[in-house]
């Protein structure tokens, strides 16, 4: 475990310092408070989904019901 100095900004250190309070009972675990916050927040990071939406003109497709495009859409993306 490294130590180092990280400078919080006021109404941030309450929050840890009531986290601490309530969780532990006293402020002595601030730093595992704010480990735990932080690792959940960089899981949640590596987890977030990238949502695109990819726009492509398609002689014909007007006359496709949103069914027939889905499965279509379905079958190429499954390598169908």
């Amino acid at each position: 475990m490294r130590k180092t100095l990280v400078r919080l900004d006021e109404n941030i250190y309450r929050e840890l310092v009531r986290l601490s309070l309530k969780e532990y009972g006293n402020t002595r675990h601030i730093s595992d408070v704010l480990n735990e916050l932080l690792r959940k927040q960089l899981a949640e990071g590596r987890r977030k989904k990238v949502e695109m939406k990819i726009s492509v003109k398609v002689e014909g497709a007007e006359n496709l019901t949103p069914e027939e495009i889905d499965r279509l859409a379905e079958d190429a993306y499954s390598g169908s």
